[in-house]
């Protein structure tokens, strides 16, 4: 027997984008399946900085694997990052 949550709809950040994972972009359920955690604890890692923030696209957020892959294996990486981040929210303001 099925329940509710199988048959409901799929939303519009839940559906799949295979143009998009070929190019190397996840979203939020692709990355979380691609690093065996739920989208929950991606969203998480993001707002502690142990994930590097997704890319804005109409509609949904992505990440990029090539980054988020170097972002969990150099620590420089992430503070690179983060300092570039910084820098380009200073012309923002």
């Amino acid at each position: 027997m099925m329940n509710d949550k199988e048959n409901a709809p799929k939303r519009k950040h839940q559906i799949d984008r295979p143009g998009l994972k070929k190019a190397g972009w996840y979203t939020c359920e692709a990355l979380a399946a691609e690093l065996g955690m739920t989208p929950e604890t991606v969203r998480r890692w993001v707002q502690r900085k142990m994930l590097p923030p997704p890319r804005k696209f109409p509609g949904f957020h992505a990440w990029n694997i090539d980054m988020v892959h170097k972002w969990l294996a150099d620590p420089e990486y992430k503070k690179e990052c983060e300092a570039a981040r910084k820098d380009r929210a200073r012309y923002l303001v």
